[in-house]
């Protein structure tokens, strides 16, 4: 499966280097893009984070619905993000484009690092897919009287730190549990918002998806 990430900032940067290593692993074909929103990531943040992965970047503003219909990115079958752009949003509220059976699916999560939970559910509302935790939220979604999607969309449990790492086999028990939960690895993040705890679990209900 080709996927696309996007990231704009360093708290989607961390969830796309974490997440992509997940989807590799899994053999999937990951690319990430680097959207500008007139906010520039430091080329130290970017090497740490992705190492020597490659990454295309393009400007918010320029993205349309004709990129991911027969444009750069029709190629892709899942567009995978944590947080969307302006752009994408906004693509995601036309019918037409929704309704359009070339594009990718999108797919979001929702961490629940917004200060409302109903804001970040509002900002993701268009997408295909959705994740969103804690759990017992799926169900307070399923009884709204006014749907998500007019298109129809799943919605499950996940969030993007609650995933296995490719290395995760490798790490001993008693290295997890050091340093107050966090792994002996030390891994930096660059979240704007809360910070998040490194975690490590074996199996995730999203690979049901997949």
């Amino acid at each position: 499966m080709k996927i696309l990430i996007p990231f704009h900032h360093e708290g989607t940067l961390v969830f796309a280097s974490k997440f992509g290593k997940v989807l590799e692993a899994r053999k999937h074909e990951v690319t990430y893009l680097f959207v500008k929103r007139g906010y520039e990531l430091q080329h130290r943040q970017l090497e740490m984070c992705l190492g020597e992965r490659p990454y295309l970047v393009c400007e918010d503003a320029a993205l349309t619905g004709k990129d991911f219909i027969s444009g750069k990115f029709s190629k892709f079958d899942v567009v995978m993000m944590c947080t969307p752009t302006r752009a994408i949003k906004k693509m995601l509220e036309s019918a037409s484009f929704k309704l359009n059976s070339q594009r990718p699916c999108f797919a979001c999560f929702h961490p629940g690092l917004e200060l409302f939970f109903e804001y970040g559910i509002d900002i993701r509302k268009g997408f295909d897919v959705l994740f969103v935790s804690p759990k017992h939220r799926i169900e307070e979604l399923r009884k709204r009287k006014v749907p998500l999607s007019r298109h129809g969309q799943y919605v499950g449990f996940g969030h993007p730190y609650f995933v296995s790492s490719p290395s995760s086999d490798d790490t001993s028990k008693s290295s997890i549990t050091r340093n107050n939960g966090i792994s002996a690895k030390r891994d930096i993040f660059f979240c704007r918002s809360q910070s998040v705890r490194r975690q490590e679990a074996p199996g995730s209900i999203l690979w049901t998806f997949w």
